[in-house]
């Protein structure tokens, strides 16, 4: 089973309260477990889980249900290792569940963290209030651990 698999769903659902749930459910799928198992365990219609667990596929870019795809994305970059700790990050700071989502687009988009915060710089009205602020969190946070501060 793939742990990191299952560490990029919850992080993909952050704050969902069924977050907990629904990576149980992609759990119980890979193990070989049935739809009509997981929905009985669990307390859900078949159909539910069946939504759950596609839509748990797609944002994985594949591997659960269908075959998986080679990503789109740029490489991964030691960045997006951080990828629960961005989200923890605006949990925290409470800057709602969507901006992570927000800033990783943006972030895809600039190609580097210091580009990103560049653009957001030459032209602050193209980028919401919270990603800049998540970007400048996260700014902060990479500079103190780059000088051992953290």
């Amino acid at each position: 089973m793939n742990v990191m698999m299952l560490e990029k769903l919850r992080a993909c659902w952050g704050f969902s309260p069924t977050v907990d749930r629904n990576v149980a459910l992609v759990e119980g799928f890979l193990k070989g477990k049935r739809f009509a198992d997981l929905a009985q365990e669990h307390g859900l219609s078949i159909t539910r889980v069946r939504q759950i667990i596609e839509r748990a596929d797609r944002h994985v870019g594949g591997g659960i249900v269908t075959e998986a795809e080679p990503s789109k994305a740029s490489p991964r970059s030691d960045f997006m290792v951080d990828y629960p700790y961005v989200w923890k990050l605006a949990e925290l700071h409470r800057l709602g569940s969507v901006t992570p989502h927000h800033f990783f687009t943006e972030l895809e988009r600039a190609g580097s963290l210091d580009r990103l915060v560049d653009k957001m710089k030459r032209m602050p009205w193209r980028t919401p209030t919270t990603t800049r602020e998540l970007a400048r969190l996260v700014g902060k946070r990479r500079g103190a651990r780059a000088h051992g501060l953290q």
